[in-house]
């Protein structure tokens, strides 16, 4: 994780739920982190998680971006 200094230690908790969980359509919030969490890295460039439906839903799942990331970093 060395090299993903930027990602604080709650973003990289989420995208291990999500990495562990990315075969699933989508994950609700409430099981993966925080909203200011899932906002930050929703926000990033490029976004490492997406939401998936209407963010209304709460669902969410990671990107491609953040796959490759969790892989590089783990």
């Amino acid at each position: 994780m060395s090299e993903n200094a930027d990602i604080s230690y709650l973003e990289w908790q989420a995208l291990v739920i999500l990495y562990r969980n990315r075969e699933r359509k989508s994950s609700p919030v409430q099981y993966v982190g925080l909203d200011t969490t899932i906002k930050r890295l929703i926000n990033r460039h490029p976004p490492l998680v997406e939401w998936v439906g209407k963010p209304s839903q709460n669902q969410v799942h990671i990107t491609s971006a953040g796959i490759a990331l969790w892989e590089q970093g783990s």
